[in-house]
């Protein structure tokens, strides 16, 4: 019971601050030049990004996006849009975002709840999500209204760290209802080398980070890669690439 309570507890207060928290984060990022160079040596690429992708999850992304030749792509939780911009400088695509955070003037991010998106049927080649479905509540409502949206042979592709057997999880459940042809990609050792890399570069950037004043910043990071690296020690996470393709 005790267990309950604070598991409502924490979704009130997220449902409440949850958007300001990100917005936050976001500016915060958007601001730190050693959090670009973080990223750039971690992921490879020298932008501002929210996600934990590694080169090769990037890539395997790119791979899709090419080989399948999407022209319009969604990004669902697409944070302030850098991954946006560097899709777009490198593939022919139209693409938008939503970001239930989102506070900036882009017209082509919608500030939208996951629950309560409106899209068009049948109007994306391709739908991804990075890190940013463990904040959906009512996965069998938004898969469904994804789905809706994708067209004929149209894909979504999720990066997600599970804490369980992926096959006993609600993803893996609403998934197989909705569609049968859902491939897994493990790219759990990968996840566990960008942890390692993180701690690492932390430690060569702290001086970087609070010499221009976002101490908090370095100290989140490096608490949020202790925890994932404690987790990855006791075998604990899995992290996937999942691709569902709309079969019906």
């Amino acid at each position: 019971m005790l267990n309950l309570i604070k598991r409502r507890l924490n979704e009130n207060y997220f449902l409440k601050n949850g958007a300001k928290s990100f917005a936050s984060y976001y500016t915060k990022i958007e601001n730190s030049k050693a959090y670009l160079e973080l990223c750039f040596r971690t992921q490879g690429i020298k932008r501002a990004f929210q996600n934990n992708l590694t080169y090769n999850q990037f890539n395997f992304l790119f791979q899709e996006i090419d080989e399948s030749k999407s022209k319009y792509i969604l990004d669902l939780g697409c944070g302030n849009g850098h991954l946006m911009d560097h899709i777009n400088s490198k593939f022919n695509t139209d693409i938008i975002g939503v970001d239930f955070a989102y506070n900036g003037d882009d017209s082509r991010i919608k500030p939208v709840k996951y629950q309560e998106l409106n899209l068009e049927e049948n109007s994306f080649d391709l739908i991804y999500s990075l890190d940013s479905f463990y904040l959906v509540k009512d996965e069998k409502h938004v898969l469904k209204k994804l789905f809706n949206s994708l067209k004929n042979n149209g894909k979504i592709i999720f990066f997600h760290t599970f804490k369980e057997d992926y096959t006993k999880s609600s993803l893996f459940k609403n998934l197989t209802q909705l569609t049968t042809n859902v491939s897994k990609n493990d790219f759990t050792q990968d996840d566990l080398n960008l942890w390692k890399t993180l701690q690492s570069e932390l430690v060569n950037l702290e001086e970087d980070f609070f010499s221009e004043q976002r101490g908090d910043l370095y100290r989140s990071k490096l608490k949020e890669v202790q925890n994932n690296l404690k987790l990855h020690k006791n075998s604990q996470l899995t992290r996937l690439a999942l691709v569902a393709t709309k079969t019906r």
